[in-house]
């Protein structure tokens, strides 16, 4: 990427353009005539005391710039950045090859100089964002032209690698679990085969028809679990426009990539209960860690409660002790249902933008997920094997209904994979197989 300045007149100007260039490693055009003497001493006089830094080059008119532009090999976009633009600059996609062309200080452009096209927004605009997007592409924050640095290549993989791991480990122990019913339940469920997972793969296409990653869902119905999902995906692509705007770091560039753990299990027996757990990595120009679970029993049992808050309590202890009280507190937040004015569940920690030390938030998502892993099939096992009444089953039904409707009105998850373009049916997993309303 280069820089190209139409006949400047403010030698202060040029310099200040010169030095962030040198800063940066991009290149600048000169095209004269210049409103002052172009020399190195007048350069330097203006605050360009390392002008030898700067790959510049000045032409001795427009057809020369032009000339000289042509010669260059591959596709190369000359782009103006204008303060009348139709396009403004955070929604531009800038190249790796563009010349950002900045028109002279007391005149601009004349109209009959074209561009390919004009990003900018008011005052000379643009000129920042160019240059970001410059940086991200070349690799100097992270992005390569064909996607982003081998050690955030490798950061992700580590991260999907562990989803799928844990996924793995997670069926694993909801299978024993169905193995292990005993007594009147088991005679009760009698028609009903320990369930295993099936497994199905995804594919998904990005806005303009390429490949955007996928996923995989694995679902189980048995005779502990009615409904269980523990569902993984890793998807990369651009974010729409209205949407970037809601995501850290992606009103800059739009390219982002996820990849996460989403589990939701709905029990046959009220008496166990209910919950939710995920973990996830996204990477924009920024990168953070995301998750939680939170326990959503039909009929709150103090110690099961208790023992869920105490072994992530633990998990968050060990890395900050500001953790829990500050992702108990945004669980509590987050997971309360406006419109009835009612808790989800008993909650549990819940923490998003995670992004203070890479190796250390996600030491702590793993975390987090061998403590779920620990704790919620032990509170399955308290529970399963004692008997229900019908009574108790409608309670379950209803509540079930307020859970769904949790997650079709406020929960994030589901609206990031919809408007992303996710798997509809490994969005909507969360959903009780069967709810009733009062």
């Amino acid at each position: 990427m280069r820089l190209a300045l139409y006949q400047p007149d403010i030698p202060q100007n040029t310099g200040a353009v010169l030095r962030l260039a040198a800063c940066l490693g991009v290149g600048v055009d000169i095209i004269e005539p210049c409103g002052f003497l172009l020399d190195d001493r007048r350069m330097r006089r203006a605050g360009m005391d390392y002008l030898q830094a700067v790959d510049w080059r000045r032409h001795s008119g427009w057809d020369a710039f032009r000339a000289e532009l042509g010669r260059d090999s591959g596709n190369q976009r000359l782009i103006l950045l204008t303060t009348g633009a139709e396009i403004c600059h955070h929604q531009f996609a800038f190249a790796a090859r563009d010349v950002l062309w900045l028109g002279r200080e007391t005149a601009g452009v004349p109209p009959a100089r074209p561009a390919l096209a004009q990003p900018g927004h008011g005052g000379r605009p643009g000129l920042g964002r160019g240059l970001a997007s410059d940086w991200r592409i070349s690799g100097r924050w992270g992005w390569k032209e064909d996607g982003v640095s081998e050690q955030v290549e490798q950061r992700k993989a580590q991260a999907a690698a562990w989803f799928t791991e844990l996924r793995d480990g997670i069926c694993e122990a909801f299978e024993a679990l169905e193995d292990e019913l005993e007594g009147a339940v088991e005679e009760r469920m009698a028609g009903v085969a320990p369930g295993r997972f099936e497994r199905k793969d995804w594919q998904r296409t990005d806005n303009d028809g390429s490949p955007g990653g996928g996923g995989t869902m694995a679902v189980m119905h048995g005779r502990v679990f009615e409904k269980v999902g523990v569902n993984v995906s890793t998807v990369h692509g651009r974010f729409s426009p209205e949407f970037a705007k809601q995501i850290p770091g992606a009103d800059e560039d739009p390219r982002f990539w996820a990849s996460g753990i989403s589990l939701v299990a709905h029990m046959q027996s009220p008496l166990v209960p209910a919950v939710h757990m995920n973990t996830r990595h996204i990477v924009t120009t920024k990168s953070w860690f995301g998750g939680g679970s939170d326990l959503n029993p039909m009929f709150p049992n103090e110690k099961d409660t208790a023992d869920f808050h105490a072994t992530f309590k633990t998990v968050c202890d060990r890395h900050d002790p500001e953790y829990y009280p500050r992702f108990k507190a945004w669980c509590d937040e987050y997971f309360f249902i406006k419109h009835r004015n009612m808790a989800r569940g008993v909650g549990g920690i819940f923490y998003d933008y995670l992004e203070n030390d890479w190796a250390g938030d996600f030491a702590f998502t793993q975390d987090v997920g061998r403590a779920f892993l620990d704790i919620y099939p032990a509170l399955v096992r308290r529970h399963m094997n004692t008997s229900w009444s019908e009574a108790e089953r409608q309670h379950q039904l209803v509540r079930r209904g307020y859970y769904a409707e949790f997650n079709l009105v406020y929960d994030r998850g589901t609206k990031f994979g919809l408007m992303t373009g996710g798997n509809v049916e490994a969005i909507l997993m969360s959903l009780p197989p069967v709810a009733t309303w009062p």
